[in-house]
């Protein structure tokens, strides 16, 4: 007997997820955007700064007239205040930027959290697990469709955190952190900046796929649970979590030696990778195992 290809109903399941999800994140996303753009906007650039007249550039500049510089006083109090109210409006919407930011990332989670719960352990999943799809093909077009969005959420939050310096030349001060990094913290880790950021965004992009395929396990693993189910999938989440975050100091401190950097963030990503593999594996266990719609 042929087996079918799986990827035509995975990429079904996902193209579904994500239209769906799209209804709440796209809103989200693009008010994070507005709100970056507006603070950049209203940002002075770095290298102009906001002089008030004062006396003695009065003089140097010839004006010697009581009235002209009677005026020009008043011209720099009101200038002054002006830069006071815009840096006091500056620093409120920077912080409601920082909080906004920090809330896009937990309503994003905690929305793919719910999504697969509803459509895999909810009324939904009455519909889905009818259809002729595949307990695999149902889960791997949940986690995809997850991944993509997480990293729709990551770049959404990049460009907004450029937008904030929309008026200062990225070419005059990108490359002067970059020579300053160099300099303090790549020499003395022992690593170019380009393996160091690769395996930076590696690992990233582990730790993410990790925590997704945490919190399908961690509701899997709540189906087991009869009684007490969201205590049970609390204690998971934690444990899990704890287990996931120490294992390379546990590897490290079994073998007894110091590290290098490099050495470190392999193993954290060969951590992450095990890791999820194992959430997975269980997901799909229980999912195919011990299943019960009541």
């Amino acid at each position: 007997m042929l087996k079918r290809n799986p990827f035509p109903i995975i990429g079904k399941v996902y193209k579904y997820e994500f239209k769906h999800i799209s209804k709440t994140l796209v809103p989200l996303f693009l008010i994070l955007l507005a709100l970056g753009l507006v603070i950049g906007l209203l940002q002075s650039p770095m290298s102009s700064y906001s002089k008030t007249v004062t006396e003695n550039e009065i003089i140097i500049q010839g004006t010697i007239d009581e009235n002209d510089l009677f005026m020009n006083n008043n011209d720099g109090v009101l200038l002054a205040r002006n830069n006071a109210m815009k840096a006091f409006i500056l620093i409120i919407l920077s912080f409601i930027f920082s909080l906004y930011i920090m809330a896009v990332f937990i309503v994003t989670m905690v929305i793919l959290s719910g999504r697969f719960k509803k459509s895999m352990l909810g009324d939904e999943a009455y519909l889905n697990l009818v259809l002729p799809v595949t307990m695999g093909e149902h889960i791997w077009g949940r986690f995809l469709a997850a991944v993509t969005w997480v990293i729709l959420c990551f770049i959404t939050s990049g460009i907004s955190g450029m937008l904030l310096m929309i008026r200062n030349d990225a070419r005059k001060w990108i490359p002067e952190i970059i020579d300053g990094v160099k300099e303090t913290g790549f020499n003395a880790i022992g690593m170019s900046p380009a393996l160091f950021f690769t395996l930076e965004i590696i690992l990233l992009f582990l730790m993410v796929i990790s925590i997704i395929l945490l919190v399908y396990c961690v509701n899997a693993l709540g189906h087991l649970s009869q009684k007490n189910k969201t205590v049970f999938k609390f204690l998971s989440t934690i444990g899990l979590f704890f287990i996931m975050f120490n294992i390379p100091d546990w590897i490290e401190n079994l073998c007894g030696n110091d590290f290098s950097v490099k050495a470190n963030m392999i193993i954290s990503i060969c951590c992450y990778l095990f890791m999820s593999a194992l959430y997975m594996f269980t997901t799909h266990l229980i999912f195919t195992k011990r299943l019960n719609l009541e």
